[in-house]
């Protein structure tokens, strides 16, 4: 019986050069089970950063007498041996090890990648949830022998999903993972067939069951806007199933993807069409000679999922990392006939008898049948979007991505390597015109095209250098395939991007300008219309009448002249507290007074922050307070809800943090007793829609950031509503509604949506 062993490590940080090891903990085991652990305490001679305790409850007095990672390398490098070795994410830890002395040559087996292939519909990835998920122990958390011992149970789990799938999919794989140098080749190739019955893993997250007005909407026979407060799950589904044929309800993106296996099969399902699978160019990458471990571990995924899949859908796959290179490889090609790919044509067939759910960029992208009904869920998104897609962002890495990926297979083309080159030069002269000509702003300088910048020399250059792309890109067609169709797709797109910004004269349409990414400080080409009022416009002109669903639709009713259903209703559930005394937001104030509240009052909270540095703060500080917490500072948004619903079945008092876009997301909004508000959620006025929709305004913070704002807040606090009639309180820490002249529109229209009162905040000493 082969030998593995499952091992992690606790650390002070992510950094392997500059952070130690706190904590090493592994396991030796077969199939059959463990066989023998270690787990030691290390000094990492430093102290232990708070965050990191807040993780691995490791306090600097608990490794304070212990021995240093030099006093402990040989035996921990002797207990791993050469054997096999698992982990979950383990790369980070080998490698860590590795920087530490220790020269690992063993193989390893990523619990993280084998789960991607063999578990679907996860709501998370991370061990913690897999492990609940699945109902396997895991005790202690972030700690290294108890996570170690977790990797293994899970690898022994994958082990007889693996041997369970079909016998001729397992010789297949087998078959494919010999033309790879991948580290699980020899431990799949080992395994054989088994018939093994497992519960099917399903969405955890059911259908919700509120209310519909669904037949108000349809019943209403000319175009108008509909004010319903969200979940809107059932209201999807009742309207898919009722509406005729020729209606298509356009939700955004990540709503689609959450409700669409919620919808029944009968009704068509449709996203853009490079988001679909293309079962030929499957097969094409089956054919390729050779798999680098990236790429190998996603074609296993593709093959695995594509048996299970009624849409083709490719955001029903989790592709991590550099995984997602494939992409280009198995997606349909848009150049192509998509309409006769398998799943696409079955959406389509589906389409002539049903009415669709589709996302809004599958909409944008394509013209509907002159006698269609249109639904838009959520105009606000949906005109993101279009806004987006109108949109160029450029930078060096993006635009030279595709011909990187187009040298791989084609090491000895010289153009590919000419418009590498080229491209780089090009933002050498991007960079040189920032440098010269930004506005030198103390945020966010920018560079903008004016008439100085367009007229100077190398605006020129630039222009020079982009046609010499265009017309070095025309030998490319020697290497058009299947294989590289997706790349050259992408590379032809970044050329029309860059010929838009520097040649295009419509000054009067776009804004244009170069600025820093915050990220990874490249120099970036930015393309934004001012407008796409025509755009939607022509959408609406195309149907017979356009029907749009949302909230605080007010505004939206006047700017398009269209008669406005409000379905909503004063809610007699939630309260808000405005807190009038906190001008500075003291910290200090509002952490005593939510760990107050939540010990003397055992409550289901959430907070929400728009910085994630202030996340970080009250995540430390509430921390410190011991109050019960989860926070999306440690977690993804999956392991964020898992672990807020684990303490729901408890009954235990909790506090969510997390960002507006999260708490959008949330899906346990029902459970939530208490709602706390850091501060007014203004956009930041970097963000490309306030850029377009400020210019050439007098005020833009009065006419465009403050409604923007209100209508933000009130849709947080509508979250609340749903389907319970248990009270709610909503707590907002932002004296400003109730110190600043512009308060009173907020005050205005939260006294719409529930019972408003303002006062100070109970009497605290400053922490």
């Amino acid at each position: 019986m082969n030998m593995f062993i499952s091992l992690d490590l606790e650390t002070t940080g992510f950094d392997a050069e500059k952070d130690q090891i706190i904590e090493f903990g592994a396991i030796k085991f077969d199939l059959e089970g463990p066989k023998e652990s270690l787990q030691i305490l290390i000094h990492p001679k430093r102290e232990i950063p708070e965050i990191v305790t807040l993780i691995t409850k490791i306090k600097d007095s608990d490794v304070a007498d212990a021995p240093t990672f030099e006093e402990k390398k040989d035996e921990i490098e002797a207990f791993i041996g050469d054997l096999p070795i698992v982990g979950h994410n383990i790369q980070f830890d080998t490698n860590f090890l590795r920087s530490k002395g220790i020269p690992l040559k063993n193989q390893e087996y990523d619990t993280h990648i084998l789960a991607g292939m063999l578990l679907q519909n996860m709501p998370s990835y991370s061990l913690e949830v897999i492990s609940h998920t699945l109902g396997l122990a895991h005790e202690d958390k972030h700690r290294a022998l108890d996570d170690a011992i977790a990797a293994m149970e899970l690898f022994q789990e994958l082990i007889k999903r693996f041997q369970s799938l079909p016998k001729e999919l397992i010789e297949k794989i087998q078959n494919l993972c010999k033309k790879s140098e991948w580290d699980v080749k020899d431990l799949l190739l080992s395994l054989e067939h088994k018939e093994q019955k497992f519960v099917p893993l399903v969405d955890t997250e059911p259908i919700i069951e509120n209310p519909s007005n669904y037949k108000k909407i349809l019943d209403e026979a000319d175009s108008g806007l509909f004010e319903e407060i969200p979940p809107y799950q059932t209201l999807i589904r009742d309207i898919s199933i009722n509406a005729n044929a020729n209606t298509y309800i356009t939700l955004p993106y990540q709503l689609f993807k959450k409700i669409e296996s919620h919808i029944p099969n009968n009704i068509a399902k449709i996203d853009s069409y490079r988001n679909y699978i293309s079962p030929s160019r499957l097969e094409e990458f089956e054919k390729q000679k050779h798999y680098d471990d990236d790429e190998i571990s996603a074609l296993l995924k593709y093959l695995i999922w594509i048996e299970q899949t009624k849409t083709g859908l490719l955001s029903e796959l989790r592709i991590f990392g550099k995984e997602r290179k494939t992409y280009d490889k198995v997606r349909v090609n848009e150049n192509g006939n998509v309409k006769t790919e398998e799943f696409i044509k079955k959406a389509l067939e589906k389409d002539d008898k049903s009415a669709a759910i589709c996302t809004h960029q599958y909409i944008i992208e394509n013209s509907l049948p002159k006698d269609s009904d249109l639904i838009i869920l959520d105009l606000d998104q949906f005109k993101k979007t279009l806004h987006r897609h109108f949109s160029i962002y450029l930078k060096l890495d993006v635009v030279v991505a595709p011909l990187q990926f187009l040298q791989e297979l084609h090491p000895e083309n010289q153009s590919i390597k000419s418009l590498i080159d080229k491209s780089g030069n090009l933002f050498d002269l991007v960079e040189t015109m920032f440098d010269k000509y930004n506005d030198e702003n103390e945020y966010s300088p920018r560079c903008s095209s004016t008439n100085t910048v367009r007229d100077s020399q190398e605006w020129q250059d630039c222009k020079v250098l982009s046609s010499s792309l265009i017309e070095i890109s025309k030998e490319l067609g020697e290497i058009s395939t299947e294989n590289t169709q997706g790349y050259l797709q992408n590379w032809k797109s970044n050329l029309i991007g860059l010929k838009s910004f520097f040649f295009d004269e419509g000054v009067k349409f776009n804004l244009r300008w170069v600025e820093r990414d915050y990220r990874s400080k490249e120099v970036t080409l930015r393309k934004i219309p001012k407008s796409t009022d025509k755009e939607l416009q022509d959408i609406f002109d195309h149907c017979k009448n356009h029907k749009i669903i949302g909230e605080n639709l007010e505004n939206t009713a006047k700017d398009l002249g269209l008669p406005l259903h409000n379905f909503t209703s004063k809610a007699e559930n939630i309260e808000i507290e405005i807190i009038s005394d906190l001008a500075n937001h003291n910290t200090g104030k509002i952490v005593n007074y939510i760990s107050e509240e939540t010990n003397n009052n055992p409550q289901k909270a959430a907070m929400i922050f728009n910085a994630k540095k202030q996340l970080h703060i009250f995540t430390l500080e509430l921390n410190k307070l011991n109050t019960p917490i989860v926070s999306q500072l440690i977690s993804s948004t999956g392991k964020l809800k898992a672990q807020f619903k684990q303490k729901v079945d408890l009954d235990e008092p909790v506090v969510a943090l997390m960002t507006p876009n999260v708490w959008s997301q949330f899906e346990h909004h029902k459970d939530i007793e208490h709602l706390y508000i850091h501060k007014i959620p203004f956009e930041p006025p970097s963000d490309p829609q306030i850029i377009a929709a400020s210019e050439g305004k007098a005020n833009p913070f009065i006419e465009v950031q403050i409604p923007k704002a209100v209508t933000a807040l009130i849709k947080m606090i509508n979250r609340l509503q749903g389907s319970s009639k248990t009270l709610k309180k909503v707590t907002i820490f932002d004296s400003r509604i109730s110190n600043r002249d512009y308060g009173k529109l907020f005050i205005k229209k939260l006294e719409e949506v529930a019972k408003v009162q303002e006062r100070p905040l109970v009497k605290q000493n400053d922490a």
